[in-house]
């Protein structure tokens, strides 16, 4: 098993970043006035690109452009050695 980190720091975690997306949120009342509850909707957007969770670095392809999906991911971290084999 192969286990992929952050080239940068190191971290094992990553987001994928969204860009466009309307996100909503239920709103309700409590003893000190109003407060977030529940989200309710996300519509649209696309992924802008994928990220260490830990410290933001942006995973860039050989191109220099941002990853920007799952399957793209593991291949990229293993062209630089981010990885190691468990």
């Amino acid at each position: 098993m192969r286990k992929y980190f952050c080239p940068k720091c190191k971290g094992e975690t990553f987001e994928e970043v969204l860009a466009d997306v309307t996100v909503s949120y239920r709103i309700v009342n409590t003893s000190d006035g109003p407060d977030y509850d529940e989200q309710t909707s996300c519509e649209g957007g696309y992924v802008a690109r994928i990220q260490c969770e830990s410290c933001g670095h942006i995973v860039l392809d050989a191109g220099g452009k941002p990853v920007t999906s799952l399957e793209e991911l593991a291949p990229i971290l293993e062209t630089v050695g981010a990885y190691q084999v468990e």
